[in-house]
């Protein structure tokens, strides 16, 4: 979170860092609590590790390779399939800013993958 936050982010800031962090946090609580996690903070959770995993600096890249035992790559693109998987079950129309937000990653996560039309 910390590299997409402080790093990734920066290139067009679609998530303020305060209010991400305090909901972040309390997703957090909610799972050590055995509440239901939004499905929507959840996924846009899945957007900002798959864009955060595209942009990773070198050291960062191999300490997360080794940790998750498959290559970057790998990992973004597994990333990008759960989100869109989740986003799919959302009614069209009926998001917040959290949808928004999950979406604009979205496009950018395609177009940083060349995939321009589809961005």
């Amino acid at each position: 979170m910390q590299n997409f936050l402080y790093g990734s982010n920066y290139r067009y800031y679609a998530i303020y860092p305060p209010i991400f962090t305090e909901e972040y946090t309390r997703w957090w609580a909610d799972r050590a609590s055995g509440l239901r996690l939004c499905p929507e903070f959840t996924c846009l959770l899945l957007r900002v590790c798959a864009f955060s995993t595209q942009d990773l600096p070198p050291t960062m890249q191999q300490v997360l390779e080794s940790e998750m035992a498959d290559r970057a790559e790998i990992l973004t693109n597994r990333y990008h399939r759960a989100s869109a998987r989740l986003s799919n079950s959302f009614t069209p129309g009926t998001g917040s800013i959290t949808q928004v937000q999950q979406l604009f990653l979205t496009a950018n996560w395609l177009k940083n993958e060349m995939r321009l039309v589809e961005s």
